[in-house]
């Protein structure tokens, strides 16, 4: 037979080993045949003492020279391992005095094996002298762990030492090896090592012997070997391996990526399910996948005598009975890692023991660490493990055992989700006793890095208990995941999530975790764009805070109400409530709240047009949320201070502040708040003449916005996109990402949105030559904003309606159109907009031929700009200096001008 796979080879059809003390010396070539998977799990065939000898000799019974095995047929994903190890012994064959050792580690049928033997036989060439392969059984099926005494009296009979003259004991024989090793060049292969103990008194002290060892244990006190963990195949490589056992395969190669991922990427789990397939020629792969997903027969399934949980068994009896119990109860955790303050809550043992076990399971390859002391299972031993607690541990164990991590999780997330809150945690029904064990989360960062660090586990023992009805489980672990899924998404699996919890509230008639799940919903149908929904929504949650007097969750309800009413552009109902939670607040003597609910009277301001009241309410509340020490609710109300500064026109000061914002928000990992910010910021590089620079910052925030879900803030970055694509004049690109806007503005129910979009459809109309058309959206845009007051965006409107008069002939009309916007802009504090307005009057009389008195305005609108730092300055400079500088007619001074 012929090996096949990435481990050792072996076969009934060729040359075996030596055994004497349970040491296994060499395999030789093999025959063609059918698949073998033995040699896989580092296997060989054991043969009578004499057989070495006779067959591997140069000439009557003196010393053997190569037993090495045979490479296997199928070899693959390995060459980089290959070419380093390579490369190694080169450098090292380069110096002098050194023993070149690698240690080669990895987990049951990862195929250790197989790249030692690879190895060995790309440089046997340069060892002459000795090419010897040992088995010392610490995983062999009915072997103990070879005695490095016997393994080194074995050696010495086949470096020809007369059995006669074998010293007694490990030293004596070590000592012997080492000195009939010295000079010789030499590559020794010792394979299935158990530990550093086992291996050492082998290792030859000679700077002209190579030696590989392979063993599924980390070998960390062996500090002289070069160490090299080895990996599972890359899918690419994995079904590669598998279509090189079954290239009927090849025709289907989606069904062999399935495949291949069901083995786990393992190189013996791929064999043995190859070898199935190959020797059932009427089996398609979709039979095999069938088979595999019905049965769950992964860990079971045979080639020959072999199956993958025979590998796992191996390592599992070789563990202490309290770590093996320690590793069973791992099995029952549906997440995807664990930690240590985990571990020691399923498994019932002190923080200390739980280091201790995952450590020792780490270095025997049955965990990875996939971060410091996070620990995961390849999905195969998890299955294994599995499989062993269900089989040997009772129910009761096992219940009680994922009752302790329950309430772990469950006590820690609702620590970690009040340190992140923006808001008060409100009380809940579903306390847990504190965990014996936790982590210290004493800050915003600790509790968001656990949160994170915890999502996918959480999100697991969530659907755990709500497939099993564990109805206060359900509503507890979803309040302390709301705050960290509200920040980031997607919000269509968060809000089933909250559906979820206030159903189960209902079923168990708990009011308040109810109305608390009903908020939570609420916040994210708000955040999606569904503002009805949520309106409604909130409307159950407040009517069941009232009805249980819970001032502080009415408090909240009034906010987020708030906050939905002025997305829909009604500003006084969302000032009235805000207000409402405000008196709350204050009379719960809830500072947290009041910085909250400051934030969201300053944002109503300033879509009114109130710049001076909204930066005084920001200012209020940025003061709370220091002294608060509260970093997040910092971030946010810099991201508003910047916003209003721009639409004030001090662009230095706004992109500051946008730029501190940005910065706390990349720091806490806030992907909405980074969003958000980065649109502000590429508006304000945009009003600069930065039009790469806005591009770029607007591109980012709406790919993260789409990442999100968040419909609204998608709109707001597709309108600015379109505004930076107008103003480098691709009108084309401009209408399209303007239009998009519009129809999302148009499904959010939100008229201002609607209202800012046609207006800047309006601009690329009137420069595209539609007069008509522009001026239809102009009229509609006005007609929305005059009615949800918002008057700085209708000065906005009425210059550009008083530029397509002027280009349609009618400067009369457009200069009594930028005189009231002039007004109504000087009167909010929109200088950007009194700016356009003065220079609206200034072009307009110079149509009119009054050339000094738009020699005076277009110079107030150049001071303007200049003071503002925007790129208008430049063409209305040079427009200046190419008007006729006649004396002035008086008209400077006309009355109703506001000048």
């Amino acid at each position: 037979m012929t090996s096949v796979v990435n481990g050792s080879p072996t076969g009934a059809g060729g040359s075996g080993a030596i055994t004497t003390g349970g040491a296994i010396l060499g395999i030789a070539s093999t025959g063609p045949g059918a698949i073998n998977v033995q040699y896989v799990i580092e296997h060989a065939t054991v043969l009578p003492p004499h057989a070495l000898t006779k067959r591997n000799s140069h000439s009557g019974d003196g010393p053997v020279r190569n037993t090495l095995p045979a490479e296997d047929a199928v070899f693959v994903g390995r060459d980089a391992d290959l070419d380093q190890i390579t490369a190694a012994v080169t450098d090292v064959a380069s110096g002098s005095g050194v023993v070149a050792i690698h240690a080669i580690d990895g987990m049951p049928g990862i195929g250790k094996t197989a790249l030692a033997v690879r190895a060995a036989h790309r440089l046997a060439d340069r060892f002459p002298d000795r090419r010897l392969f040992v088995d010392l059984h610490s995983h062999t099926p009915g072997h103990e762990p070879t005695d490095p005494a016997d393994a080194l009296a074995d050696l010495l009979r086949a470096d020809g030492l007369d059995p006669r003259q074998l010293p007694d004991g490990v030293q004596a024989r070590s000592a012997l090896w080492r000195d009939r090793m010295h000079g010789q060049r030499a590559l020794l292969v010792l394979d299935n090592v158990r530990s550093t103990a086992q291996v050492r008194p082998l290792l030859p002290n000679s700077s002209s012997v190579l030696v590989f060892i392979t063993s599924r244990v980390r070998l960390a006190d062996l500090r002289e070997a070069t160490h090299l963990n080895l990996q599972l195949l890359s899918p690419s490589h994995a079904a590669a391996m598998f279509l090189q056992l079954v290239p009927r395969a090849s025709a289907e190669p989606d069904a062999v990526a399935k495949l291949v991922e069901m083995c786990g990427f393992l190189p013996l789990t791929i064999a043995i399910t190859a070898s199935r397939f190959a020797t059932r020629p009427t089996w398609t792969m979709a039979d095999l996948l069938t088979e595999l997903r019905t049965t769950g027969r992964v860990l079971t399934v045979k080639g020959e005598d072999a199956t993958v949980r025979t590998a796992f068994d191996l390592s599992y009896r070789h563990l202490p009975s309290e770590r093996q119990r320690f590793f069973r109860l791992l099995g029952l955790h549906p997440g995807v890692d664990i930690d240590t303050y985990a571990a020691a809550a399923l498994t019932g043992t002190t923080l200390d023991h739980a280091a201790e076990h995952l450590d020792e399971l780490y270095d025997d390859h049955l965990l990875d660490e996939t971060a410091p002391h996070r620990y995961r299972m390849h999905d195969l031993i998890r299955a294994y493990t599995h499989t062993l607690a269900t089989s040997i541990d009772p129910p009761e164990v096992r219940d009680e055992a994922m009752e302790r991590l329950l309430d772990y999780y469950q006590h820690t997330a609702g620590r970690a989700d009040h340190l992140i809150a923006r808001r008060t945690r409100l009380a809940t029904t579903t306390v847990v006793a504190a965990p014996a064990a936790a982590p210290d989360l004493t800050g915003w960062d600790a509790a968001a890095g656990w949160l994170r660090a915890e999502r996918a586990n959480l999100l697991a023992w969530l659907h755990h208990a709500t497939t099993r009805d564990q109805h206060h489980r359900v509503i507890g672990l979803t309040a302390g995941l709301a705050n960290l899924l509200r920040t980031e998404g997607p919000w269509t699996t968060v809000a089933d999530l909250h559906q979820h919890a206030a159903n189960h509230a209902a079923r168990v008639g708990d009011r308040l975790g109810q109305a608390n799940a009903l908020h939570e919903l609420a916040v994210v149908r708000r955040m999606a764009g569904d503002y009805s929904a949520s309106d409604d929504l909130l409307g159950q949650a407040l009517h069941l805070h009232r009805t249980l007097d819970n001032r502080l969750g009415q408090a909240h309800t009034l906010t987020e109400l708030g906050v939905v009413r002025r997305l829909i552009s009604d500003y006084a109902g969302s000032d009235n409530l805000q207000r409402q939670a405000l008196d709350l607040y204050r009379a719960l003597g809830d500072r947290l709240g009041q910085a909250t609910t400051l934030h969201e009277l300053a944002v109503v301001r300033r879509m009114a047009g109130d710049y001076s009241a909204s930066d005084d309410l920001l200012g209020q509340a940025l003061h709370l949320h220091r002294t608060l020490d509260d970093p997040l609710g910092q971030a946010h109300t810099l991201t508003e201070l910047g916003i209003v500064r721009r639409m004030a026109g001090d662009y230095s000061a706004s992109d500051d502040l946008l730029g501190q914002a940005l910065h706390l928000h990349r720091t806490l990992d806030n992907r909405l708040g980074q969003a958000h910010t980065l649109g502000a910021l590429g508006i304000v590089r945009r009003m600069t003449g930065d039009y790469v620079g806005s591009d770029n910052l607007l591109r980012e925030a709406l790919e993260l916005l789409r990442t999100l879900g968040h419909r609204h803030g998608q709109a707001r970055a597709l309108h600015e996109l379109g505004i930076v694509r107008r103003m480098t004049r691709d009108y084309v690109g401009s209408d399209d990402l303007l239009g998009q806007a519009l129809n999302l503005y148009g499904a959010l129910s939100d008229p201002h949105g609607q209202a800012y979009a046609r207006t800047q459809l309006a601009v690329v109309r009137y420069l595209t030559g539609d007069h008509a058309a522009a001026e239809d959206l102009l009229q509609q845009a006005l007609t929305t904003l005059h009615e949800v007051s918002a008057p700085d965006d209708e000065a906005e409107v009425l210059n550009h309606l008083g530029t397509l008069h002027r280009l349609t002939g009618h400067p009369d009309q457009a200069l009594a159109l930028h005189d009231e916007a002039f007004t109504m802009a000087q009167g909010h504090g929109h200088r950007i907009e009194e700016a356009h307005a003065l220079e609206g009057i200034g072009r307009a009389a110079a149509d009119l031929g009054n050339i000094a008195s738009a020699n005076f305005y277009l110079r107030q609108a150049l001071h303007l700009y200049q003071a503002l730092g925007v790129p208008e300055a430049a063409q209305v400079e040079a427009d200046l200096a190419a008007l006729d500088p006649r004396p002035s007619n008086g008209m400077d001074n006309r009355p109703g001008l506001g000048i």
